[in-house]
């Protein structure tokens, strides 16, 4: 019985000195943790380098988005450089193109032109040997009429009512060259060469005569800058009204019948060059004119008889008031004034 409770004793002295080691050692490990805390707490007081590691990658973080952000922003203005850089090349290729073909479009009028004036040196030289033999000009040769004084007058078409039947039926060549007796008193057309040259040496009025196949009336009206130009085309070329007889205006509305055509390409049933969807010579009876869609004034139409006085492939002008209205004769003369 002594013996089991000097044991116990011993046992109880022994889990008292374990409690104590225990004891101690935690003390110790508490004592080194507070010291730790200390000198953290003063290492940050004094500004040691030591203080929250999570900090530091958050600022160098934020530099490296700063970073990034500059790069990209450099890149972006890059490729606007760039695309900026390509248009203006492609601009510059497409004003190459224009330019090329302005150039190429520039050199055919050139060319063309040239060709034009080729056919004009010819034409003057065989209109010169035509005018030269004119008993009409007083043998005036195509020189002289440079020099000649104002008041020259030259017929250019005329129709008779009862003339020689020359058909005005004709296709471009004829109305070129001209047809009939250029110095007669017959029906003729004086020929687009010889009244293109003409118009240009000098400076020409034009009157149209016409008398009415009904009652045989005349009138007439006087146009100033009278031209025709460019071959092959023949442009028609006209000023204002400046002289006409008391019945012209009132009772024929002959001015605004020639003024109709005024710029007009002539044209012929062969050679067609009028606005209108149609062939107006071929649909107004074959004569050639200086047609629009289709016209005011015909007077390269058939002779006017009874049978097709309603018809309008007869001579005819138009009036707004009455209608169109035939001829029974026509006279185009060209007068020097300047």
């Amino acid at each position: 019985m002594r013996l089991f409770r000097k044991k116990i004793k011993k046992m109880a002295s022994l889990n008292t000195s374990t409690g104590d080691v225990q004891i101690q050692f935690k003390e110790s490990e508490s004592r080194q943790y507070v010291n730790e805390n200390e000198q953290a707490s003063d290492g940050k007081k004094n500004g040691d380098i030591y203080d929250e590691p999570a900090n530091i990658d958050e600022n160098g973080r934020k530099t490296n988005n700063k970073q990034l952000q500059q790069s990209n922003s450099f890149v972006r203005c890059l490729m606007i450089l760039v695309v900026v850089l390509v248009v203006i090349v492609a601009l510059m290729a497409v004003s190459v193109v224009i330019l090329m073909f302005l150039t190429v479009k520039l050199s055919n009028e050139i060319n063309e032109t040239k060709a034009q004036l080729a056919d004009l040196s010819s034409s003057i030289e065989s209109v010169d040997f035509s005018l030269g033999e004119l008993s009409c000009l007083n043998g005036a040769s195509f020189v002289d009429l440079r020099g000649k004084d104002v008041g020259l007058e030259i017929v250019l078409q005329r129709r008779e009512r009862f003339g020689d039947n020359i058909l005005f039926n004709r296709g471009f060549e004829a109305y070129e060259a001209g047809f009939g007796d250029i110095c007669g008193a017959g029906d003729l057309w004086f020929g687009l060469q010889r009244i293109l040259i003409l118009t240009q040496i000098g400076k020409w009025n034009v009157r149209i005569s016409m008398r009415q196949f009904t009652d045989d009336e005349l009138f007439w009206g006087e146009w100033t800058d009278f031209k025709v130009h460019t071959i092959p085309f023949y442009y028609l070329s006209l000023g204002p009204l400046v002289a006409n007889s008391d019945n012209m205006v009132n009772t024929t509305g002959l001015a605004s019948g020639f003024d109709y055509h005024n710029g007009e390409a002539f044209s012929t049933h062969d050679r067609d060059r009028d606005t209108s969807p149609g062939n107006c010579a071929s649909i107004r009876g074959g004569g050639g004119w200086w047609f629009k869609n289709c016209q005011r004034m015909m007077l390269n139409g058939n002779r006017t008889t009874s049978e097709n006085l309603e018809s309008l492939v007869q001579m005819n002008y138009w009036n707004g008031n009455e209608g169109t209205i035939p001829l029974a004769s026509s006279e185009i003369t060209m007068i020097r004034v300047g």
